[in-house]
């Protein structure tokens, strides 16, 4: 992706019918949607279909969306879209088994806090993902492996395990975190 350009991904989406900017979207934002389906509890064959409208929807609502990076983030107009779709699913659900069910209480199956969180959750791993994805193709192997030590092992025993100087194992491990930290920043303001 272009980072010298200051249009994100949702903008060139929201105003053009370029079709590159679209199958980018999909690509990328149907993995958070499918994650957050799943955590939610619904099945693998029903989040993957349920995906599906969520992209549906947002194809045809994305030309009313205005986005303002500061103010208003993609995500929380993307959770919202889902959980709507997901109550709507669930209420489906729950109407085909009050029609077989006698007299027994429903229980309720949304609380909104839970939700908040779920879907917070996921964007924080899906975001981080997506982050090591990227920067995992700029260092080699030897760095990357430093750096995922780093966080079980002390950095002498990092060194010796690996034949390195302490001075080295620092300045992978610095140079990799700071890739990743700027790269989870860009991808929370690009994707929204």
């Amino acid at each position: 992706m272009n980072q010298s350009t200051r249009r994100t991904l949702i903008e060139r989406v929201t105003n053009s019918a370029d079709e590159s900017s679209w199958d980018e979207f999909v690509n990328v934002y149907q993995r958070y949607v499918l994650g957050f389906m799943l955590k939610m509890g619904i099945n693998f064959h029903e989040a993957e279909d349920l995906t599906q409208k969520v992209m549906v929807k947002l194809w045809k609502k994305l030309p009313e969306f205005e986005y303002r990076p500061g103010s208003c983030r993609f995500r929380s107009w993307l959770a919202i879209i889902s959980r709507s779709l997901i109550r709507d699913h669930r209420n489906l659900k729950q109407n085909k088994l009050n029609s077989q069910m006698s007299d027994e209480e429903v229980p309720d199956v949304e609380i909104t806090a839970e939700i908040e969180t779920i879907s917070l959750n996921e964007w924080k791993e899906f975001i981080s993902k997506l982050a090591w994805e990227r920067i995992s193709k700029r260092f080699n192997q030897l760095a990357l492996d430093v750096f995922l030590q780093s966080s079980q092992k002390e950095i002498a025993d990092i060194a010796q395990d690996l034949g390195l100087a302490e001075n080295t194992v620092y300045v992978y491990r610095k140079r990799v975190e700071t890739a990743l930290k700027k790269e989870i920043h860009n991808l929370n303001y690009e994707l929204g």
